[in-house]
């Protein structure tokens, strides 16, 4: 589970390789297994993940 600064948790996976995304202040939404950094809008205020 990954949790937003709004408050919003939700169980997110890398679309490459299947396995749960991380968040860090520094990388932002990304996978630890691939590498691979992700852009999307929370679903719970609307604002960038």
């Amino acid at each position: 589970m990954v949790r937003h600064e709004c408050g919003f948790d939700a169980p997110i996976h890398c679309k490459r390789c299947g396995r749960p995304l991380v968040n860090s202040k520094r990388m932002g939404l990304y996978c630890p297994h691939c590498g691979r950094k992700v852009s999307m809008i929370c679903p719970g205020c609307g604002r960038l993940w």
